[in-house]
C-alpha cells in the first residue's frame, strides 16, 4: 500500500510538472496507465522496468523549474515562473468576479480536467515532497475547497523562497474566502509588505495584491488604507488601489482626479476608468482631454471609456473622433459608438476606408442582435475584407437565432472561404445541422445546400420564423435613412430630389418619422431648419398641419385649429416638434378658447415642453386661461408647480382659487403653507373643504381637522361637501366622523353611507345578511360594525 500510495502521488506531481513544461500530451497514455494500477488493489506491487523508467523520468522533471517567457504554452506571450502566469494584456484586471483568477497554472487545470475526484487528487499531490509541487497543489485545493486551507495559503504567501507569481496566486485564493479568518490574514499580509520606516514598499507587487484582496471583504470607505495606496509613489500599488475604487460604489476621493495628470501611463488609464466607472460628475471632461494623451493606450482607453458614460458631451466627443485622421481613434470610436447605440454614426464606420474600422463595428455588434441592426450586418457581410465578413459571422453566434440563422445562411454562399467556414461554425453554435456543408462545394452546390437547410430549418422552427417575420413587418425606417431624407429636403438645388425625400418620408407616415425625428433633433443634435418645420412636417403629420393654423390671424380659425389639434392628440400624442412648435406659438396667443384647447391637446403629455406651457397659462391676464391651467394641473402637475399655484391662492375669482388649491392637492405641498391656513377660515364653505382636502392630502392634521369640524357646520350642503372629500380621500382616520353623520339628515347620512367603504376599507352590508334595504338599516348595520371594530 505504500509503494501505491508513493507511485500515485508520484503521477500526480508528474501530470503539474509536465503541464508547466508543455509535456502533458506526450504521457496521456501512461497517465491512464498509472491510474488503473494505482487503483487496482491486486496489482504488483513492483513495476515492469519499463514504467520504473518512466517514473524516474516523472520525478526528474519534477525538479524542473520554469522561470521564462514562454511562447510554446497554450496562452500567447506569458510570464510563467513556477507554471504560475498572467496572461499580458490583462494588467488593468486585478478585481476578477467571485470564483474566477487571474493566475493561472496549466497544470492545475490539466488535472482538474482529466479527473473526476479532484478534491482527492489535489490532496494526495499537496503530500508531495516536491515544495513547488505540493504548493500548487495546495492553491488548486483551496480554489475548490477552501474551508481548512486558510493558513496554508498565508504561509505560501510569506514564503520568500517561492516565486512571486506563486505567491501573488496565493493570495488571490486566499481572498475569495470568506470567513473573518481570512480577513485577518490579509491585514498580516498587507503589514508583512507594506511601507517601511522609509514609507517605501517592502515588496509592491504582493502588498498590491492584498491590497486588492482586502477590498473584497470591507467597505473600502472605513479603510485609510485604501486612500494612502493612491498617494504612494509605486505604480502597481496605485494602479490597484485604483482599480478597487473603480469596482466599488463609493466616492472617489480628490485624489484620483490628480492622477490623470500621473507621469506614467499605467496610472493615468487606470484613473480615467475608475472616473468612468463611477460616472465622476467630472468623468467627460477628463476623458476628452484625454484623447490628446501621449500614450496611444491611453488615449485609446479614454475612447473606449466614453463609450461607458451616458452623457451628451461624451457622444458629442465620439462623434468627432469618428472622422479623425488617426486610423486607431477611429477605430475605438466606432466600438464607443456602438456602445452608446448611435447607430447613424456606426452606420458611417461600417463604410470607413480602414478595414480596422469595419472589423471593431462588427465585432462590437454582437452584443447589439436586434432586428434594427440586420440591415447593418448585411453591409458587413458584403465587406470587401474576408476577415470583416468572418468577424460578422462571429458576431452573430450571439445574436437571437431567428435573426441570425437567416444571415448566416446567406455568409454560406459567400465567395470567401472564410467566411463560409466562420458562417458555419456560428451555425453550429444556434444547434442548426451543418456538420454535412462542405465550405469547398462549387456555387451551385452550396446554393441547393443553403436553400434547402434554410426551409428545413424554418419548418422545425416555425415560431422563430414568424417572429422574425412579424419584426421585419414592423421595424420601420433606420434613423439614418430618416436623416439622409431630411438632408436631402434640405439641401439647395435640385428641386426633384427635395419632392423625392418628401414623398419617400410621406410614405413611412408621421407614426414611423416622427420618433425618429425627436430623437435625432433632441439627442443628436441633428440640424432642422424652420423651414423645414414649416414647410416638410405639415405634409407628414396632420397635427403639424393643425399647429400651423395656429398662426392664422384670423380668431376663429384659429380656435377651430385648437379644437381640432385637441381631438389629434387624444389619438396619438404630440411628438416633441409639434411641442415645440406649440410652445412658441402659445406665447403670442390672447384667445382664452384657443388656450383651453391647446392645454387639452398636451394633457396627454407629462413634463418638459406641456408644463412650460402650463405654467405660461398660470400666469395669463385671461380667468378662463389661469383656470384651465389649473385644472390641467389636477391632472398632470408635480411639484415643479407647487409655487406657482400657491400665488393663485389670492387670486381676485375665487374659481381660479378654488381651482388652484385643488391643484396643489396633485402638486405638493409649497414652501409655505400660510394661504392655505388662511382659507380654512373663508366665508366659502366651498374654498374651506378645498383646502382642508388638499391639507389633508398632505397628512397635515389641521386639514383633517378641519373636515371634521365642517361636518357640524349649520348648512347640509357643506357638510356633504366635507363628507365626499373625505370619501375621495379615504381615510381610515375618518370612519368614527362619518358613522355619527349616519345620524344626520337623509341627505347627510346618505353621503355617509356611499362614504363609509371608501374610508373603511371594505362594503360591511355587502356581507350583512339579510341584506339591509333602507338607509335606517344601513345606517344601523355600520354602527353595530364601527361598535364591535372598537370593542377589538
Amino acid at each position: 500500500m505504500a509503494i501505491l500510495r508513493m507511485t500515485h502521488t508520484a503521477w500526480l506531481a508528474g501530470v503539474l510538472a509536465l503541464a508547466c513544461s508543455g509535456c502533458l500530451r506526450a504521457i496521456t497514455d501512461e497517465r491512464l496507465e498509472l491510474a488503473d494500477s494505482a487503483a487496482d488493489k491486486s496489482a504488483p506491487a513492483t513495476a515492469p522496468a519499463t514504467r520504473k523508467e518512466q517514473l524516474q523520468e516523472l520525478e526528474q522533471l519534477l525538479a524542473t523549474r520554469i522561470t521564462r517567457r514562454d511562447a510554446v504554452t497554450k496562452t500567447t506571450s506569458v510570464e510563467v515562473a513556477d507554471g504560475w502566469y498572467r496572461q499580458v494584456g490583462n494588467d488593468d484586471l486585478w478585481l476578477m468576479p467571485h470564483g474566477e483568477f487571474r493566475w493561472q497554472h496549466d497544470g492545475l487545470a490539466a488535472l482538474l480536467k482529466v479527473r473526476d475526484d479532484d478534491a482527492a487528487a489535489l490532496s494526495l499531490a499537496a503530500k508531495s515532497d516536491d515544495p513547488h509541487i505540493a504548493h500548487a497543489a495546495t492553491i488548486g485545493l483551496a480554489r475548490i475547497q477552501p474551508l481548512g486551507q486558510v493558513k496554508a495559503l498565508s504561509k505560501i504567501a510569506h514564503n520568500p523562497q517561492l516565486s512571486q507569481s506563486m505567491r501573488r496566486a496565493a493570495i488571490e485564493t486566499l481572498a475569495h474566502g470568506d470567513s473573518l479568518e481570512v480577513e485577518g490574514e490579509l491585514r498580516k499580509l498587507l503589514d508583512a509588505f507594506g511601507p517601511n520606516d522609509r514609507g517605501q514598499h517592502i515588496d509592491a507587487l504582493l502588498f498590491a495584491e492584498s491590497l486588492v484582496g482586502l477590498s473584497r471583504h470591507v467597505a473600502i470607505d472605513a479603510e485609510l488604507v485604501f486612500e494612502e495606496a493612491l498617494a504612494t509613489s509605486d505604480i502597481d500599488v496605485q494602479q490597484a488601489a485604483l482599480a478597487v475604487f473603480a469596482e466599488s460604489n463609493s466616492t472617489l476621493p480628490p485624489r484620483v482626479e490628480g492622477l490623470v495628470k500621473s507621469p506614467h501611463a499605467r496610472v493615468r488609464k487606470a484613473a480615467l476608468v475608475a472616473l468612468a466607472k463611477t460616472n465622476h460628475s467630472t468623468a467627460v471632461m477628463h476623458l476628452g482631454g484625454a484623447i490628446k494623451d501621449a500614450d496611444l493606450l491611453v488615449r485609446l482607453s479614454a475612447i473606449e471609456l466614453l463609450g461607458t458614460v451616458k452623457s451628451h458631451d461624451a457622444v458629442l466627443f465620439l462623434h468627432d473622433l469618428a472622422n479623425d485622421s488617426q486610423e486607431r481613434h477611429r477605430e475605438a470610436a466606432a466600438t464607443a459608438l456602438v456602445a452608446q447605440q448611435e447607430w447613424t454614426a456606426v452606420e458611417r464606420a461600417a463604410r470607413d476606408s480602414s478595414y480596422r474600422v469595419r472589423l471593431a463595428v462588427a465585432a462590437a455588434i454582437a452584443q447589439h442582435g436586434q432586428q434594427q441592426q440586420i440591415a447593418l450586418a448585411k453591409t458587413l457581410l458584403a465587406d470587401s475584407s474576408a476577415m470583416v465578413q468572418a468577424k460578422v459571422c462571429e458576431s452573430l453566434a450571439k445574436w437571437p437565432a431567428e435573426l441570425a440563422v437567416p444571415l448566416l445562411c446567406d455568409a454560406l454562399l459567400s465567395s470567401n472561404l472564410l467566411t463560409r467556414q466562420t458562417a458555419q461554425q456560428s451555425l453550429l453554435t444556434h444547434r442548426v445541422n451543418v456538420k454535412d456543408f462542405n465550405p469547398g462545394l462549387p456555387p451551385s452546390e452550396r446554393k441547393a445546400f443553403v436553400t434547402a437547410l434554410l426551409q428545413r430549418w424554418q419548418d422545425e422552427h416555425p415560431l422563430a420564423a414568424k417572429a422574425a417575420s412579424v419584426a421585419a413587418a414592423e421595424t420601420g425606417p433606420a434613423p439614418e435613412e430618416i436623416a439622409r431624407l431630411v438632408r436631402q429636403f434640405q439641401s439647395p438645388g435640385d428641386r426633384s430630389a427635395k419632392w423625392i425625400a418628401q414623398k419617400q418620408l410621406e410614405r413611412y407616415g408621421a407614426a414611423a418619422v416622427f420618433p425618429v425625428l425627436d430623437k435625432l433633433v433632441y439627442e443628436q443634435q441633428f440640424e432642422l431648419h424652420t423651414t423645414t418645420r414649416h414647410e416638410l412636417l405639415p405634409h407628414l403629420s396632420p397635427a403639424m398641419a393643425t399647429i400651423e393654423g395656429l398662426r392664422d390671424p384670423d380668431v376663429t380659425r384659429r380656435r377651430n385649429a385648437a379644437r381640432t389639434l385637441a381631438h389629434e392628440a387624444t389619438l396619438m400624442p404630440l411628438p416633441r416638434l409639434a411641442l415645440d412648435e406649440l410652445s412658441a406659438i402659445a406665447r403670442t396667443e390672447s384667445d382664452s378658447l384657443v388656450w383651453a384647447d391647446m392645454l387639452r391637446a398636451v394633457s396627454q403629455t407629462r413634463g418638459g415642453v406641456a408644463h412650460e406651457l402650463a405654467l405660461a397659462a398660470l400666469a395669463h391676464r385671461e380667468v378662463d386661461v389661469r383656470r384651465h391651467a389649473c385644472e390641467y394641473l389636477a391632472k398632470c402637475g408635480d411639484e415643479r408647480q407647487a409655487e406657482a399655484l400657491v400665488r393663485l391662492t389670492g387670486d381676485r375669482d375665487p374659481v381660479i382659487v378654488k381651482a388652484a388649491v385643488v391643484a396643489l392637492g396633485r402638486c405638493g405641498p409649497p414652501t409655505s403653507r400660510e394661504a392655505l391656513y388662511a382659507l380654512l377660515d373663508h366665508q366659502d364653505p366651498g374654498l374651506q373643504v378645498a383646502a382642508a382636502t388638499t391639507l389633508s392630502r398632505w397628512n397635515d392634521g389641521r386639514g383633517s381637522a378641519a373636515l371634521e369640524r365642517l361636518l357640524h357646520a349649520r348648512s347640509t350642503a357643506t357638510r356633504r361637501l366635507a363628507i365626499v372629500a373625505m370619501g375621495e380621500l379615504g381615510k381610515a382616520e375618518f370612519v368614527p366622523a362619518l358613522v355619527a353623520a349616519l345620524k344626520d339628515q337623509p341627505s347627510v347620512r346618505l353621503a355617509a353611507l356611499n362614504a363609509l367603504p371608501q374610508v373603511a376599507g371594505e362594503d360591511v352590508l355587502a356581507t350583512a345578511s339579510p341584506l339591509p334595504v333602507s338607509a335606517e338599516d344601513k345606517a344601523r348595520v355600520w354602527q353595530e360594525w364601527h361598535a364591535e371594530q372598537d370593542a377589538k
